[in-house]
């Protein structure tokens, strides 16, 4: 009968267990990945502006395929306990990567601890008193930066007509009123120097002009060409180079402004008297000085603000270069013509009390720097866990068993110490088992797990030890069966109904004994949930 009801149970603990046992990470502890020393991260940009991280094992392979990294769990088979993570080499402007680590205890050493808990400490007493046991191509240079001037190296083709002055922003008004002073008698000498002294030096405000005013923003160019240069650690070291050449470039022409500036400002100042003077004529000499010496003014302080603007990108540019290039060192290692970058190892200590949660997380960024919405932020949370080909896990369970347990006693009758005795059947019973999870076939392909158990339960105030083995199908249905020892003290040479003249008596003829029965069981749940 108690058979019969033992089954109606089971059916009905079956019809629950699907819906409850599919969140366990006990299974997942089992059939988590191995990993023995490297793991290889890499970003998938496969949709640019929702970054993913994808991942290889140990002996990275460009042909192999690689994984999706979220919510995996790894398990750590090296003997040191650790590994170390190799990231691929990424677009710091593009993305940031970073990770957070977690370590706290492992559910499943809190799970045994609560077995052990469960014991009856009086019964195991009693027990121990017995036995002892992540480019374009740079468009073509202007004229503007392809040459350099300076106040001591200033170079043109000389010139046969003395009215071939260059077209000017700034001197147009300047240049327009010397051309209408020079004097129409000049000597052969006079115009030689109009041609060598004069013109050479007019002529590099074209320069002038064009370096601060025509030229384009030189910073927002190089940043947008490594901006959307691909995760390729030579592509980008391609255009890194290609922004340091356009850096050397710039700075180099800046100089070149400064100087040409600075000639054409003597020649308007303190040059004009040795220089200008002698080409027009004498009755316009002192007022024409004046207008150059106001001319020259306007013109220095008409160029601060874009040279001031020149100088910013181009110092930006260059602390861009300098962060890009320490960036770009830390990729150092090269596996197969890819470059990564070595992490921090991951170590777990080597027991089963610690688990460590990291997270990995990636976001895009937009071109100024900032954040994209947090909607494109990607995280991977990933656990790393010391490798166990068999988890332990505690179940709680319904056992039957067929086995009569007798305890004993002594009671007065008639005035005398009688021996009497207690039976009980085990019947159905709740029980507590630790098990030990593993996986039938050596590759680990069948759907099939097995465990042997050990449990504790009590009756009639003796204790109970059922001792089995199970199969889990997946992670739905568990049964198991196997022998239960009931552990209690039996009468040697005194008999039930005896007479027994006190309890000192009735104690010492008692020996300790062991009763055996098999037994069946229902497995909950491995009872170890995700949290």
């Amino acid at each position: 009968m108690k058979l019969y009801l033992f089954v109606i149970i089971t059916l009905c603990i079956l019809s629950i267990i699907p819906a409850n046992a599919q969140d366990n990470i006990v299974f997942e502890r089992l059939n988590g990945i191995k990993v023995d020393g490297q793991l290889f991260l890499f970003i998938n940009t496969s949709t640019p502006d929702k970054p993913s991280l994808d991942f290889q094992l140990e002996n990275y392979d460009i042909s192999k395929s690689s994984h999706a990294l979220d919510g995996r769990l790894f398990r750590i088979t090296s003997n040191m306990g650790e590994i170390t993570p190799f990231l691929q080499f990424y677009n710091p402007l593009k993305y940031n990567f970073s990770t957070s680590v977690k370590e706290e205890d492992d559910p499943i050493a809190i799970a045994i601890q609560e077995f052990k808990n469960a014991i009856p400490t009086d019964l195991v007493n009693t027990i121990l008193r017995q036995s002892s046991p992540t480019i374009s191509n740079s468009s073509v240079p202007s004229k503007a930066f392809t040459e350099n001037s300076s106040k001591g190296n200033i170079t043109s083709a000389p010139i046969a007509n003395i009215n071939n002055f260059p077209k000017s922003i700034l001197l147009n008004e300047w240049i327009f009123k010397y051309k209408s002073l020079i004097s129409s008698r000049l000597s052969n000498e006079i115009i030689g120097k109009i041609n060598d002294d004069i013109i050479p030096i007019i002529d590099n405000i074209e320069d002038v002009e064009s370096v601060l005013y025509n030229s384009g923003d030189f910073l927002s160019d190089q940043s947008i060409q490594l901006y959307t240069t691909e995760n390729d650690y030579f592509k980008f070291e391609l255009a890194l180079d290609l922004a340091k050449a356009k850096h050397k470039e710039v700075a180099s022409l800046l100089t070149g402004v400064k100087a040409n500036l600075g000639a054409i400002i003597d020649l308007l100042t303190i040059d004009f008297n040795t220089v200008l003077a002698p080409t027009i004529n004498r009755n316009q000499i002192k007022d024409f000085e004046d207008y150059s010496s106001v001319s020259a003014t306007i013109l220095k302080t008409s160029t601060v603000s874009a040279i001031e603007l020149q100088n910013d990108r181009i110092n930006k540019l260059k602390k861009i270069i300098d962060d890009l290039e320490k960036f770009k060192k830390q990729f150092d290692i090269n596996i197969g013509g890819i470059k990564f970058q070595k992490l921090e190892k991951v170590s777990i200590e080597n027991s089963i009390d610690k688990i460590k949660n990291i997270s990995f997380t990636v976001k895009p960024l937009a071109q100024d720097g900032s954040a994209l919405s947090e909607k494109n932020v990607h995280k991977s949370l990933s656990q790393f866990v010391v490798n166990r080909n068999k988890v332990p896990f505690v179940t709680t369970s319904l056992i039957y068993a067929d086995l009569d347990v007798v305890s004993y006693s002594v009671t007065q009758i008639g005035g005398k110490n009688i021996i009497i005795q207690d039976k009980k059947n085990v019947g159905i019973k709740p029980a507590v088992f630790l098990n030990l999870l593993g996986k039938l076939g050596k590759e680990y392909k069948t759907p099939l797990y097995w465990f042997p158990q050990i449990g504790i339960a009590s009756t009639n105030n003796n204790i109970v030890v059922p001792v089995g083995v199970g199969w889990f199908i997946k992670d739905i249905f568990s049964i198991s069966a196997g022998i239960v020892n009931v552990f209690n003290r039996r009468l040697d040479a005194l008999s039930v109904g005896s007479e027994v003249a006190d309890e000192k008596a009735f104690q010492n003829d008692l020996k300790t004994g062991w009763s055996r029965a098999g037994y069946i069981s229902i497995n909950f749940s491995p009872g170890i949930k995700k949290k």
